[in-house]
């Protein structure tokens, strides 16, 4: 019990509280470092004379970590590092930014947002970046993100615009960070305070501020220096704030002096990377930078999602419905000029579209009515073109970001990159459009989330081409602070394969692969020309009458952590103690909590190993394509798909199995209409002799969507046979999206869906796999 008296009762006053926690205690860690330990924290208020009439009271969940953004100098190269640490362990950032989940807040509930934290840690994500162009969340959003041990960057709201520096608007800005900081502030998960989102960035591109720099600068100054962040560090002043994003640094912190300049310098800082005209799946697109905290590329939501919103005669590219929720200039064009690098040949010219930002009719004016083709119908040559151009800016996307994805998660290991974080561009959708989401509006994952589970796991495999020498390079990043030994096995698989037999070439088997903590490491690396020769002279002889261009599978299991002292030692130990009760005793005398910041971190160490090991160290797969779809010979007509309904469990989740008669790529699964929830994969390769299972989960079969238990959609899947799921189920493939989507039939010839069989082989086939090559993870 703490005694206080207020000096100025008449006007108020305010009491500081320092409380001491005598350890041991349970710290809070993001979900991969540890247990994300939340405890309950009480304070009561009563005037002595009154203790019971007046007494107030205030219960928050805390949780107790140490956080700082790490910024020095590097030495060697130059410039700044630009990572965060968490109880004094370095974390490598992998997540998204958020964006209001709808245009109107009020119909934005509570377990929504709980849904959009779940669906975020189930991707592997450990950072959020809640944009400065939206909103503050509600307070179910950040007990989300405690509970799940996600991270969370938090803007003010301030973003791409020039501001005022009134005296009235600032006193304004104060009492606005105060209330947000008094309302969120004791969320472990909070570890950034940002001013603003693009306003310094603005500067090089505002018509505004470029005619006068340096009053616009003072403003700023003003605004995100002097007043925010005084504000802030008047309720806190531990917390760590940066005025904007993406940004350069700083000169001196204290005092707080900015370093002004080219905000996009990849040597300080964080970056902002968008580049629309570039192939999109070259690792040489995407330059080196310390911590990028937006990046992304368009896709169109799925089709399910869009027909709730839209009609038969809306099932075209250059429809009116198209051009009215595109909000990004020349998207379309955009999106078509990559599908014409790798997917389509150029037989066609792009459709015109919008040529700016914002709908390309007057709302409300007589253009917008738009009366739909009456005798359209899904299976029309325009609505099937629309549909396969839906998926295949889906398998595009997720593409784009993986490769994003890759260079960057491999600088953390290059001593001039050093990256240590990458959010892309957008997690979540505020209205059925096309977008950078990876979920769609209302909850359903675009192919992008479904990827980000692989491409942002903890322990990750990519392969890509080195331009210079014509290697493909396997590479496992590893985020954890132990290190990790496993084994990588490589396979060859031809399109034309119809059994593992005739169409798997093993190339490596048992790799032993060893990843140092927080690093990354070159598993296996092999010349284009070396392999085919290899894949020629190692295939059986059915397999060499096959003309087919082929897939590399590679599949990276790990078998162990591997450590010298403290928390990884224990966490090798209680994975082998069969008990799992209670760490040995020769792993607690091993343990060393003298040093410092070690508080606890025994109790810590027994939490974290119940918690999910065996999650970190699952095994991951990526795939390696040789020659472009567009130009590769598939052999055969699209891949014909079955779903067969396996089981209903308790919870109303559905196990369904998909098989396929020839090698299937990206095949992606939908709930059939009306059913809310998801799948735990799409986008999969589809192989004749390896059927998959995948478990589509309700909505209402979440904790935190119980809420939404008894709507509509919920009835509908309550009352649908499992047979009956299996047959609404929307699939695709991308073959049959090849042959939908061009029209003029230069994909969809009969040479090249025929794949005859002749005595020259693959040999010649092989010989020619030297194209572009891009890569993915699912």
């Amino acid at each position: 019990m703490a005694r206080w008296r207020c000096p100025t009762p008449v006007t108020g006053c305010r009491a500081t509280l320092n409380l001491t926690i005598t350890p041991p205690f349970a710290r809070w860690w993001p979900w991969e470092l540890g247990q994300p330990q939340l405890s309950d924290l009480t304070v009561r208020f009563a005037p002595r004379d009154q203790p019971s009439r007046l007494a107030s009271r205030v219960a928050k969940r805390v949780g107790l970590r140490t956080a700082r953004l790490v910024t020095e100098p590097i030495a060697q190269t130059g410039g700044e590092t630009f990572y965060f640490e968490v109880n004094g362990v370095p974390v490598y950032a992998r997540g998204a930014n958020v964006i209001p989940s709808d245009v109107l807040e009020s119909r934005v509930r509570p377990s929504d947002l709980a849904a959009l934290v779940r669906d975020a840690r189930r991707a592997n994500m450990n950072m959020l970046r809640v944009w400065g162009g939206g909103r503050y969340a509600q307070e179910a959003f950040y007990a989300a993100a405690d509970a799940a041990g996600i991270l969370v960057w938090q803007e003010f709201m301030a973003a791409c615009a020039a501001y005022p520096r009134e005296r009235s608007f600032l006193g304004d800005v104060a009492l606005e960070a105060r209330h947000q900081l008094a309302r969120l502030g004791a969320h472990p998960s909070i570890v950034l305070w940002g001013g603003n989102n693009e306003v310094e960035a603005s500067f090089s591109w505002s018509l505004t501020t470029m005619t006068a720099p340096q009053k616009y600068a003072s403003d700023y100054t003003a605004l995100f220096v002097d007043t925010l962040r005084p504000a802030l560090l008047s309720i806190d002043s531990q917390l760590t704030f940066v005025d904007t994003s993406p940004s350069k640094g700083l000169e001196s912190r204290d005092p707080y002096v900015k370093r002004w300049g080219d905000v996009a310098d990849p040597s300080r800082g964080d970056v902002h990377f968008y580049d629309y005209a570039s192939d999109a799946l070259d690792p040489a697109t995407y330059p080196a930078a310390k911590f990028v905290s937006e990046y992304g590329f368009m896709s169109f939501p799925s089709f399910s999602v869009y027909r709730q919103v839209s009609e038969l005669g809306d099932w075209a590219i250059d429809a009116p419905l198209t051009d009215f929720r595109l909000r990004h200039a020349n998207g379309v064009q955009e999106l078509r000029a990559q599908m014409l690098r790798h997917f389509v040949s150029d037989a066609d010219t792009p459709p015109a579209v919008t040529q700016f930002d914002g709908p390309a009719v007057v709302i409300g004016g007589p253009s917008v009515i738009v009366q739909p083709n009456a005798s359209a119908t899904p299976d029309q040559p325009n609505a099937l073109q629309f549909r396969a151009f839906v998926h295949l800016s889906q398998v595009q996307q997720a593409l784009a970001y993986e490769t994003a994805a890759g260079v960057w998660r491999r600088g953390k290991a290059d001593a001039e990159a050093r990256t240590m974080g990458l959010l892309y561009w957008q997690l979540n959708d505020v209205w059925q459009g096309p977008s950078w989401s990876g979920i769609n509006y209302g909850g359903q994952w675009k192919l992008l989330h479904h990827a980000a589970r692989r491409f942002f796991a903890p322990v990750y495999l990519s392969a890509h081409k080195n331009r210079g020498n014509g290697t493909v390079v396997a590479t496992v990043v590893n985020d954890l602070s132990v290190d990790v030994h496993g084994t990588l096995d490589v396979d060859v698989i031809l399109y034309a394969a119809r059994t593992a037999s005739e169409g798997v070439v093993p190339v490596a088997r048992a790799l032993p692969v060893t990843v140092p903590a927080l690093g990354a490491a070159v598993a296996w690396r092999d010349e284009l020309a070396a392999l085919s020769d290899f894949i020629v002279r190692s295939a059986a002889p059915n397999q060499l009458t096959f003309d087919s261009d082929y897939v590399v599978r590679l599949r990276f299991c790990p078998q162990s952590t591997g450590a010298v002292e403290g928390l990884p030692d224990l966490w090798s130990r209680w994975r082998a103690d069969e008990r799992g009760s209670s760490p040995s005793a020769e792993s607690v005398s091993a343990f060393d909590c003298e040093s410092e910041g070690c508080v606890g971190a025994l109790d810590e160490a027994v939490d974290e190993a119940r918690a999910g090991l065996e999650e970190l160290l699952a095994c991951s797969e990526a795939t390696f394509f040789p020659v472009d779809f567009g130009e590769a010979r598939l052999w055969g007509p699209p891949p014909t798909i079955n779903a067969t309904p396996l089981a209903t469990d308790e919870d109303g989740s559905i196990s369904v199995r998909l098989s396929t008669d020839t090698v299937a790529l990206f095949v992606t699964v939908e709930p059939p209409p009306g059913v809310s929830g998801n799948f735990n994969a799409s986008g999969v390769l589809l192989l004749p002799w390896e059927p998959q299972t995948v478990v589509f989960t309700p909505e209402a079969a979440y904790p935190e969507g119980a809420a939404v238990s008894a709507d509509s959609a919920s009835r509908r899947l309550a009352e649908m046979a499992p047979e009956d799921f299996a047959a609404g189920m929307y699939i695709r493939s991308l073959q049959e999206s090849l042959l939908d989507y061009d029209l003029n039939g230069s994909v969809s010839s009969p040479t090249s869906w025929a794949g005859s069989r002749h005595s020259l082989g693959i040999a010649q086939a092989l010989a020619l796999a030297a194209a572009t090559i891009v890569f993915a993870l699912f």
